[in-house]
């Protein structure tokens, strides 16, 4: 079994205020690749105020950097330290991951999620995000696949969307929205740190990946020959 932590390239972008659900889904304008958490890590809405409405759209990013193993995966888990913050049911807490075509380093990375068009990437799987804690999705067989074609060669990026830009459905106007607060790979040591945790066929041993220098005593149980630093 091996872990992979999500690189410090992770990130969220959102649409800014826009006058439709269509151009919320497909203009990024906010870019952060350095807090260790944000409350509107996923944002899905339309509200009101001074006569204006308007909708909204944010999305997270992560990266995998699987180029350091070997062998061919059977199973993996995506997990992410969030708390849903929007209405409480289950479609607004839920977290989506879609394959990206790459980790965003600017506005204009906002639809890496998009294969072509407004299609998503590969679907890897969902998750639910109520309470602060840990929450694990399991990766679908397309996402498996996804992740063999990345192994020994590159890095497999995820954009985690809310259930609204999931099924490109527009909220209604102060009507139920997906509000979910992620942490990042910024946050102090590896214990809320977004990652990746991958079962190899055979054979394979225990791996951590992605793990800063200064934080390598804080993982345990670890030989430090099983360190890829």
């Amino acid at each position: 079994m091996s872990t992979v932590y999500a690189g410090s390239s992770d990130c969220y972008i959102g649409s800014g205020a826009q006058t439709s659900w269509a151009n919320a889904r497909s203009n990024g304008n906010v870019f952060n690749s350095s807090l260790a958490n944000y409350s509107f890590g996923i944002y899905n809405i339309y509200t009101g105020g001074r006569g204006v409405n308007s909708f909204f759209c944010v999305r997270s990013y992560f990266g995998f950097d699987l180029s350091g193993l070997s062998g061919t995966v059977s199973s993996a888990t995506i997990s992410i330290y969030a708390k849903n913050l929007g209405t409480i049911d289950d479609p607004e807490a839920t977290v989506h991951f879609k394959e990206a075509t790459s980790v965003p380093t600017g506005t204009s990375g906002f639809t890496n999620c998009f294969s072509s068009g407004t299609t998503f990437g590969t679907a890897l799987g969902s998750t639910t995000t109520h309470g602060l804690q840990y929450h694990d999705a399991s990766v679908l067989s397309g996402g498996i696949t996804a992740i063999n074609n990345k192994i020994g060669s590159g890095t497999l990026a995820v954009a985690a969307v809310g259930d609204f830009d999931n099924s490109n459905t527009a909220p209604s106007l102060s009507g139920d929205y997906a509000k979910i607060a992620i942490y990042f790979s910024e946050s102090s040591g590896t214990s809320n740190d977004p990652k990746l945790t991958l079962t190899f066929t055979s054979g394979y041993t225990h791996t951590v990946i992605g793990v800063a220098s200064g934080d390598i005593a804080k993982v345990k149980g670890v030989a430090t020959a099983d360190i890829d630093k």
